[in-house]
Protein backbone atom coordinates (compact mmCIF):
# COMPACT_ATOMS: atom_id res chain seq x y z
CA UNK A 1 0.00 0.00 0.00
CA UNK A 2 1.36 3.38 -1.02
CA UNK A 3 -1.11 5.97 0.19
CA UNK A 4 -2.04 8.95 2.24
CA UNK A 5 -3.18 7.37 5.49
CA UNK A 6 -6.74 8.65 5.74
CA UNK A 7 -10.27 7.34 5.86
CA UNK A 8 -10.87 8.51 2.27
CA UNK A 9 -8.13 6.14 1.13
CA UNK A 10 -9.77 3.22 2.96
CA UNK A 11 -6.77 2.44 5.14
CA UNK A 12 -9.10 1.83 8.09
CA UNK A 13 -10.70 -0.99 6.07
CA UNK A 14 -7.26 -2.44 5.38
CA UNK A 15 -6.30 -2.07 9.04
CA UNK A 16 -9.39 -4.01 10.10
CA UNK A 17 -8.54 -6.75 7.57
CA UNK A 18 -4.87 -7.13 8.54
CA UNK A 19 -5.27 -9.49 11.53
CA UNK A 20 -7.04 -11.97 9.25
CA UNK A 21 -4.79 -11.39 6.23
CA UNK A 22 -1.54 -11.98 8.12
CA UNK A 23 -2.72 -15.54 8.76
CA UNK A 24 -2.23 -16.10 5.02
CA UNK A 25 1.10 -16.63 3.28
CA UNK A 26 1.62 -12.98 2.38
CA UNK A 27 3.44 -9.86 3.49
CA UNK A 28 2.12 -6.31 3.64
CA UNK A 29 4.16 -3.14 3.09
CA UNK A 30 2.66 0.25 3.93
CA UNK A 31 4.26 3.52 2.80
CA UNK A 32 2.63 6.83 3.60
CA UNK A 33 1.78 9.57 6.03
CA UNK A 34 -1.52 10.99 7.18
CA UNK A 35 -3.84 10.90 10.14
CA UNK A 36 -1.93 10.15 13.35
CA UNK A 37 -4.37 7.41 14.38
CA UNK A 38 -3.67 5.46 11.18
CA UNK A 39 0.07 6.06 11.38
CA UNK A 40 0.03 4.70 14.95
CA UNK A 41 -2.19 1.79 13.99
CA UNK A 42 0.09 0.63 11.17
CA UNK A 43 3.20 1.09 13.36
CA UNK A 44 1.52 -1.21 15.91
CA UNK A 45 0.75 -3.77 13.20
CA UNK A 46 4.45 -3.82 12.28
CA UNK A 47 5.37 -4.47 15.91
CA UNK A 48 2.62 -7.06 16.37
CA UNK A 49 3.36 -8.92 13.10
CA UNK A 50 7.11 -8.67 12.46
CA UNK A 51 8.07 -10.25 9.16
CA UNK A 52 4.47 -9.95 7.95
CA UNK A 53 3.78 -6.19 8.09
CA UNK A 54 6.34 -3.46 7.38
CA UNK A 55 5.30 0.17 7.83
CA UNK A 56 7.19 3.24 6.67
CA UNK A 57 5.59 6.46 7.94
CA UNK A 58 7.09 8.75 5.36
CA UNK A 59 6.67 9.47 1.71
CA UNK A 60 9.43 8.86 -0.77
CA UNK A 61 8.80 8.80 -4.49
CA UNK A 62 11.84 6.54 -4.87
CA UNK A 63 10.51 4.06 -2.29
CA UNK A 64 7.03 4.20 -3.83
CA UNK A 65 8.43 3.16 -7.21
CA UNK A 66 10.49 0.40 -5.61
CA UNK A 67 7.40 -0.92 -3.84
CA UNK A 68 5.37 -0.89 -7.06
CA UNK A 69 8.23 -2.61 -8.88
CA UNK A 70 8.79 -5.25 -6.21
CA UNK A 71 5.25 -6.09 -5.14
CA UNK A 72 3.02 -8.75 -6.65
CA UNK A 73 -0.18 -6.96 -5.63
CA UNK A 74 -1.03 -3.36 -4.73
CA UNK A 75 -4.13 -2.59 -2.69
CA UNK A 76 -6.13 0.61 -3.31
CA UNK A 77 -9.21 0.40 -1.04
CA UNK A 78 -10.34 4.04 -1.43
CA UNK A 79 -13.83 5.07 -0.33
CA UNK A 80 -13.81 7.56 -3.21
CA UNK A 81 -11.14 8.26 -5.79
CA UNK A 82 -11.88 10.74 -8.59
CA UNK A 83 -8.97 9.42 -10.64
CA UNK A 84 -6.19 7.64 -8.80
CA UNK A 85 -2.67 7.10 -10.05
CA UNK A 86 -1.36 4.24 -7.93
CA UNK A 87 -3.30 1.59 -9.84
CA UNK A 88 -1.89 3.03 -13.10
CA UNK A 89 1.67 2.90 -11.78
CA UNK A 90 1.06 -0.64 -10.57
CA UNK A 91 -0.25 -1.79 -13.95
CA UNK A 92 2.81 -0.38 -15.74
CA UNK A 93 5.15 -2.10 -13.28
CA UNK A 94 3.37 -5.43 -13.67
CA UNK A 95 1.88 -5.27 -10.18
CA UNK A 96 -1.72 -6.46 -10.02
CA UNK A 97 -4.11 -3.96 -8.41
CA UNK A 98 -6.86 -4.82 -5.94
CA UNK A 99 -9.21 -1.82 -5.93
CA UNK A 100 -12.57 -0.72 -4.66
CA UNK A 101 -15.12 0.02 -7.37
CA UNK A 102 -15.23 3.82 -7.25
CA UNK A 103 -14.37 6.72 -9.55
CA UNK A 104 -11.25 6.34 -11.65
CA UNK A 105 -10.46 2.95 -10.12
CA UNK A 106 -13.56 1.60 -11.85
CA UNK A 107 -12.48 3.12 -15.16
CA UNK A 108 -8.94 1.75 -15.10
CA UNK A 109 -9.06 -1.71 -13.51
CA UNK A 110 -11.11 -4.48 -15.11
CA UNK A 111 -12.13 -7.48 -12.98
CA UNK A 112 -10.08 -10.61 -13.66
CA UNK A 113 -12.05 -13.58 -14.98
CA UNK A 114 -10.12 -16.84 -15.24
CA UNK A 115 -12.60 -18.61 -17.54
CA UNK A 116 -12.75 -15.78 -20.07
CA UNK A 117 -9.07 -14.84 -19.56
CA UNK A 118 -9.82 -11.13 -19.25
CA UNK A 119 -9.20 -8.36 -16.75
CA UNK A 120 -6.34 -6.40 -15.27
CA UNK A 121 -6.94 -6.74 -11.53
CA UNK A 122 -9.37 -7.54 -8.76
CA UNK A 123 -12.21 -5.33 -7.58
CA UNK A 124 -14.58 -5.15 -4.63
CA UNK A 125 -17.72 -3.08 -4.27
CA UNK A 126 -18.57 -2.29 -0.67
CA UNK A 127 -16.13 -0.38 1.55
CA UNK A 128 -16.14 -3.25 4.04
CA UNK A 129 -13.43 -5.39 5.56
CA UNK A 130 -14.89 -8.69 4.34
CA UNK A 131 -15.18 -7.42 0.75
CA UNK A 132 -11.55 -6.26 0.76
CA UNK A 133 -10.37 -9.54 2.31
CA UNK A 134 -12.21 -11.57 -0.31
CA UNK A 135 -10.72 -9.54 -3.17
CA UNK A 136 -7.19 -9.86 -1.77
CA UNK A 137 -7.64 -13.60 -1.23
CA UNK A 138 -8.95 -14.03 -4.80
CA UNK A 139 -5.78 -12.32 -6.01
CA UNK A 140 -3.50 -14.39 -3.75
CA UNK A 141 -5.17 -17.66 -4.79
CA UNK A 142 -4.82 -16.77 -8.47
CA UNK A 143 -1.15 -15.88 -7.92
CA UNK A 144 -0.48 -19.22 -6.21
CA UNK A 145 -2.79 -21.60 -8.09
CA UNK A 146 -2.84 -20.17 -11.63
CA UNK A 147 0.70 -19.03 -12.49
CA UNK A 148 0.15 -18.96 -16.26
CA UNK A 149 -3.09 -16.98 -15.91
CA UNK A 150 -1.27 -14.64 -13.51
CA UNK A 151 1.42 -13.97 -16.13
CA UNK A 152 -1.25 -13.12 -18.72
CA UNK A 153 -3.02 -10.89 -16.19
CA UNK A 154 0.22 -8.97 -15.62
CA UNK A 155 0.89 -8.69 -19.36
CA UNK A 156 -2.61 -7.31 -20.03
CA UNK A 157 -2.17 -4.68 -17.35
CA UNK A 158 1.23 -3.62 -18.64
CA UNK A 159 -0.13 -3.05 -22.14
CA UNK A 160 -2.95 -0.70 -21.08
CA UNK A 161 -2.47 2.85 -22.36
CA UNK A 162 -3.58 5.62 -20.01
CA UNK A 163 -1.20 8.19 -21.47
CA UNK A 164 -2.05 11.80 -22.25
CA UNK A 165 -1.50 11.02 -25.92
CA UNK A 166 -4.36 8.53 -25.85
CA UNK A 167 -6.53 10.88 -23.76
CA UNK A 168 -5.87 13.78 -26.14
CA UNK A 169 -6.97 11.66 -29.11
CA UNK A 170 -10.16 10.73 -27.27
CA UNK A 171 -10.89 14.38 -26.41
CA UNK A 172 -10.30 15.36 -30.03
CA UNK A 173 -12.71 12.65 -31.18
CA UNK A 174 -15.37 13.90 -28.73
CA UNK A 175 -14.89 17.53 -29.80
CA UNK A 176 -15.19 16.55 -33.46
CA UNK A 177 -18.38 14.60 -32.74
CA UNK A 178 -19.77 17.57 -30.83
CA UNK A 179 -19.01 19.97 -33.72
CA UNK A 180 -20.55 17.55 -36.21
CA UNK A 181 -23.67 17.19 -34.04
CA UNK A 182 -23.91 20.98 -33.68
CA UNK A 183 -23.65 21.47 -37.46
CA UNK A 184 -26.38 18.90 -38.01
CA UNK A 185 -28.57 20.65 -35.46
CA UNK A 186 -28.04 24.04 -37.15
CA UNK A 187 -28.78 22.60 -40.60
CA UNK A 188 -32.01 21.04 -39.33
CA UNK A 189 -33.00 24.35 -37.68
CA UNK A 190 -32.41 26.35 -40.89
CA UNK A 191 -34.37 23.80 -42.96
CA UNK A 192 -37.47 24.32 -40.80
Amino acid sequence: VVSRLSSQKGVDILGAALPSLVQEDLQVVVLGTGDAKYEDSFRQFSEQYPGKVATFITYSNEWAHKIFAGADIVVVPSRYEPCGLNQLYALKYGTVPVVRITGGLTDTVEEFDLQRDIGTGFRFEKPETSALEQAILRAVRTYKDEPEAWKRLIARGMTRDFSWKRSAKEYLRLFEMSIKDRRGYLQRSVAR
